[in-house]
């Protein structure tokens, strides 16, 4: 298997991580978080994009799983 077959992989699942990632630390007031109008907006906000932050991790655990399925024994 040739190792180039990963680099789209592995470069869009860090691309997930640095875009949603950070949001845990605008959470906790270490980077600036976006307004909003009351706290039921907040919420809303938190709860879709909550399932967001596993998108990198988890394209960077199956492109994992690929290499490992995939390498000559």
């Amino acid at each position: 298997m040739d190792d180039l077959e990963m680099v789209p992989a592995v470069l869009g699942g860090l691309a997930l991580v640095a875009m949603f990632d950070l949001y845990p630390l605008a959470w906790a007031g270490v980077l600036p978080e976006s307004e909003y109008g009351n706290g039921w907006w907040m919420a809303l906000a938190r709860l879709c994009i909550s399932p967001a932050m596993l998108w990198g991790p988890i394209v960077l655990a199956l492109a994992w799983a690929y290499h490992r399925r995939r390498r000559p024994a």
